[in-house]
């Protein structure tokens, strides 16, 4: 394949840095616009003196903590430092502060660095998804940029970049791992995927659920592949071994509630007698987010599951409020942490992101889907499934769409669908003919 669309080599998953080089530059400039803004209080009512913007107010909170954390980093109490509960990205942005915060003002410019490796990161992942699934790696990053709020987040304090990096990777390696029948390629595609997968859960806890789910259809799917011999039973075996270590805690805890060793408060609650763990799990999690996150744009904060019937009437719900949400009557409305600019901003991109699914979808269903496609839609439809059943606030639900928007992306150059890239990809198709 010429050079032209292979922008990562085959052995080690890491874009060119020419063509990350728009991005990043892009991304600082970002950066040190809304420092700027931030240090001369031109809109203090979205950004604040540290350059984190309301609308990634989670930002605040962590900068706070991150400030404290430092602390102890430079009064060298490591151990303090370690056993403070704080999530990862607060941890490396109390490293930031300790490191060159006084020289940056302990703003947004002091997490740049992370945040520009974690946008690295997510490039390149993002670019071995699109070789994975056969279509042409744009040359340039410049691509993201229609999707203004996903590169403005790789700007503030929060885990979404180093999430979207995770996913996109682990995606990725789970693709290669059911593409690839060279033993010699399997055992790096295992800890690849071993290795991948902490730093899954390291950034979003919450989320390993959904990961766990995703890993019994891989299981079915890898029967599937078995029964028709169209893998090997040495490959059969790599998958059964990552499926049973990365959900070797659940097994662990479904054992215990067998036995009746479970925590006495999970067996009080009536929701947790019920057949499906993960229902009560998806039960447990809605309440908690309805109970701590009450905001301007929650929806159906009255909606809680009592029984595992009310989960699966809600589905449908769930399922529009993740492909949907904001609707066109949100887009200029005014209210909310982000006010209009950001409503329109995300109406651009909701416009933008229809048309490109909705192409996607046509052209799926008119013409075969390849299996690393499909393997896409459905992690695909597992998350936004998960998003629409748990999370109740339309700003929370949008940005946790932004790596899923990325894969639809990936699909649709690996299609044709999309408009910059059909030169591309009928070049492409004809040098693989």
């Amino acid at each position: 394949m010429s050079t032209d669309f292979n922008l990562i080599s085959p052995k080690y998953p890491w874009a060119s840095f020419r063509s990350f080089a728009p991005l990043l530059c892009c991304n600082f400039v970002l950066s040190l616009i809304l420092f700027l803004c931030g240090y001369f209080e031109l809109a203090p009512h979205l950004i604040n003196t540290h350059g984190y913007a309301s609308f990634a107010s989670d930002s605040f909170g962590c900068h706070q903590q991150a400030i404290e954390l430092k602390q102890h980093l430079k009064d060298f109490e490591w151990s303090l430092w370690w056993n403070i509960e704080s999530r990862f990205h607060t941890r490396l942005a109390s490293i930031a502060y300790a490191l060159w915060g006084e020289i940056s003002f302990y703003s947004n410019l002091s997490m740049w660095p992370f945040n520009a490796a974690a946008l690295y990161l997510s490039w390149s992942a993002w670019c071995s998804l699109v070789r994975q699934l056969g279509g042409p790696t744009p040359k340039k990053s410049l691509l993201w940029l229609a999707l203004p709020l996903l590169n403005l987040h790789f700007t503030q304090l929060l885990r979404d970049p180093f999430y979207i990096a995770a996913l996109l990777f682990w995606l990725e390696a789970w693709i290669s791992l059911f593409k690839e029948d060279n033993p010699a390629w399997l055992k790096k595609i295992w800890w690849k995927i071993v290795f991948i997968s902490p730093f899954l859960y390291l950034v979003r806890e919450r989320f390993w659920v959904i990961s766990q789910v995703v890993t019994l259809i891989w299981f079915l799917f890898a029967l599937h592949q078995k029964y028709f011999n169209i893998k090997t039973w040495s490959w059969f075996r790599a998958v059964l071994f990552l499926i049973i270590l990365l959900n070797s805690g659940s097994i662990y805890n479904a054992t215990l509630r067998l036995m009746g060793l479970s925590p006495q408060s999970v067996l009080e609650d009536p929701l947790a007698q019920k057949p499906f763990v993960f229902f009560y799990k998806i039960a447990a999690l809605r309440r908690d987010f309805i109970e701590s996150y009450q905001q301007a744009s929650s929806l159906d904060t009255e909606v809680q599951f009592e029984s595992d019937v009310d989960v699966i009437a809600y589905l449908p719900r769930a399922l529009s409020i993740s492909f949907l949400m904001p609707l066109p009557n949100m887009w200029f409305e005014a209210n909310g942490k982000t006010g209009l600019t950001g409503r329109l901003l995300s109406g651009l991109e909701m416009m933008l992101m229809w048309m490109l699914v909705l192409q996607t979808l046509v052209f799926f269903i008119f013409k075969k889907a390849s299996m690393a496609q499909w393997m896409c839609i459905a992690v695909i439809l597992v998350h936004y499934t998960a998003l629409g059943l748990v999370i109740t606030n339309g700003g929370a639900l949008y940005r946790m769409r932004f790596a899923l928007w990325l894969v639809w992306i990936a699909l649709a150059i690996s299609a044709g669908t999309l408009p910059c890239l059909k030169h591309q990809h009928r070049q492409l198709e004809k040098k693989m003919i």
